[in-house]
């Protein structure tokens, strides 16, 4: 079988991997802002992602001219530290020995591999609720109980009333609250329609996020505490607040969109680096919105940069809305009456090493554990061999890795009430 794996290797499909994840990258709009702006970093080894978030403020006590401080001095403790476990997704697929054995032409292989290696690693990455996106938009994995190691995606520190069954079971896990932002009080009981956000009680299971607790000012052994220093901003969008005329959804839309864009800029002051990169939405959401901002301006919707003899991926969002100072997108993976607006500054995407087993006359090509920059084709692996038990080629594309959203920084709506 060497002749077949000669072919499909370096030549098939490595460059299929390249091309296919480019374009689906370049095509939709959280993938292309996390890995093309430098938000993707090696973290090699370990069994799980550790890290410092600056919690509080610190400022050493000065002593006097004389004063000895020696045995006297106790430091603050200023930092507070995050855990996260690492993640993989995968999907798989194979060709039939017998569809090897009729195209076993160069030519003819090459032309297999054009058809079902890029919509292998297409899946990975789009297809559904298990693939990259739809894990980093709806995947809770607080509640996760599927197989495999799930990816902590928005809904884990967001927590909203869409991931659940229903919102009364979303209210429950998470020991939902009414919240006042003014005074960062909960008010002890499930959030109400005049409730404009929501926060997250300490009662039940779920309510921490890489094992720091979400609830507002509920940090421990932080030095000068910030009261909101790792607490997600949750948008009740069901509140009367937002209620308008005739056409009361499409308005409150962007009642509700504008005020959560304007909590997630909070904290920004002279930084762009704290305030939010873009909105993502649902569909439905996103066109009641462009139905009302349609008069001040035009949507551009082009097709993708792939080669006119393909199909493309979808289409390539260069200009979409424009409204509370963000760019705004639409995204299938978003669940229903879900809206975010994230800061992909404050974002990152951890990987752990590559181990490309790949097999070229029946070796493993190698394993990549290289640092350093992140090609895009090097986020997913590639495993090919030939399966005698089968009589088929097997092939594996897997993501081994785990994102890291900062909830101080990104904030959510949904209708909570």
């Amino acid at each position: 079988m060497s002749g077949i794996f000669d072919t499909l290797t370096a030549t098939t499909i490595t460059n299929y991997k390249k091309g296919a994840i480019d374009s689906v990258i370049e095509n939709n709009v959280l993938l292309s802002k996390l890995f093309t702006d430098g938000r993707v970093q090696r973290k090699q080894g370990g069994d799980a992602l550790e890290g410092n978030i600056q919690a509080g403020q610190y400022t050493p006590r000065i002593s006097t001219p004389g004063e000895d401080r020696s045995g006297k001095y106790n430091p603050a403790a200023h930092y507070k530290r995050w855990r996260s476990t690492w993640a993989e997704t995968s999907v798989e697929g194979g060709v039939d020995f017998g569809v090897l054995r009729r195209n076993s032409g160069p030519q003819a292989l090459v032309d297999i591999a054009d058809r079902t290696m890029p919509s292998m690693f297409k899946s990975l990455l789009l297809n559904g609720s298990t693939s990259l996106n739809g894990l980093l938009l709806g995947c809770n994995s607080a509640a996760y109980t599927g197989t495999g190691l799930p990816i902590d995606g928005l809904p884990t520190c967001l927590p909203g009333a869409s991931t659940e069954q229903t919102v009364a079971q979303a209210i429950t896990s998470y020991d939902l609250e009414g919240f006042n932002p003014d005074t960062g009080a909960l008010t002890g009981v499930v959030p109400a329609d005049t409730d404009k956000e929501v926060g997250i009680g300490g009662a039940p299971t779920l309510q921490n996020y890489a094992g720091l607790s979400l609830k507002y000012n509920a940090l421990t052994g932080v030095d000068g505490l910030k009261a909101n220093a790792w607490t997600p901003t949750l948008v009740n969008s069901s509140a009367t607040e937002w209620s308008g005329t005739n056409d009361d959804e499409a308005n409150a839309i962007l009642k509700y969109s504008q005020y959560t864009a304007s909590r997630a800029s909070r904290f920004s002051g002279d930084d762009n680096s704290f305030r939010p990169s873009f909105g993502i939405t649902t569909f439905d959401q996103y066109m009641k919105m462009g139905n009302k901002l349609d008069a001040r301006q035009t949507i551009f919707v082009t097709p993708g940069s792939e080669s006119n003899n393909k199909f493309g991926t979808g289409f390539k969002t260069t200009n979409m809305l424009y409204h509370a100072g963000l760019w705004w997108y639409f995204d299938p993976s978003v669940p229903t009456g879900r809206g975010y607006v994230l800061n992909c500054d404050q974002t990152d995407f951890f990987l752990q090493p590559v181990l490309d087993t790949i097999e070229k006359d029946s070796i493993p090509m190698g394993f990549n554990t290289s640092g350093g920059g992140v090609d895009n084709s090097d986020l997913i692996e590639s495993h090919i061999h030939f399966d005698p038990s089968y009589l088929r080629l097997v092939c594996a594309a897997l993501i081994n890795g785990q994102v890291r959203w900062h909830p101080r920084y990104n904030a959510a709506w949904d209708a909570y009430s």
